[in-house]
């Protein structure tokens, strides 16, 4: 299994800090690895720290731009942080990406 499977599967399985170090060992050898900022960003909401999830979850998009799941993902994090203009321009992107995904939530 590969560090980001292994990240995911810890994600999936509550344990956030074995997760949170396999995507900081992740970045250090590849800061651009969208996946990992992208659980990154993912572990700050569960937590409920939305400001971070929102800068990770950006540099994720940023990285990874045609993502319609990490698109989906951070409009969410934006709507609950009040900022409806860009959730709602990050949602409209990722269902024209992926209309039929059942992973975009609108």
């Amino acid at each position: 299994m590969n560090n980001f499977n292994s990240a995911l599967l810890a994600f999936q399985m509550g344990k956030l800090a074995e997760c949170e170090d396999i995507c900081r060992e992740i970045l250090g050898n590849d800061e651009r690895c969208a996946g990992a900022w992208h659980l990154m960003s993912k572990m700050a909401a569960v937590q409920g720290d939305f400001e971070t999830a929102k800068e990770f979850g950006l540099l994720a998009c940023e990285l990874d731009p045609t993502n319609a799941v990490f698109l989906s993902e951070i409009s969410e994090v934006l709507l609950v942080l009040g900022l409806v203009n860009e959730a709602d321009d990050k949602a409209s992107l990722a269902l024209q990406i992926s209309p039929e995904n059942p992973a975009i939530m609108v």
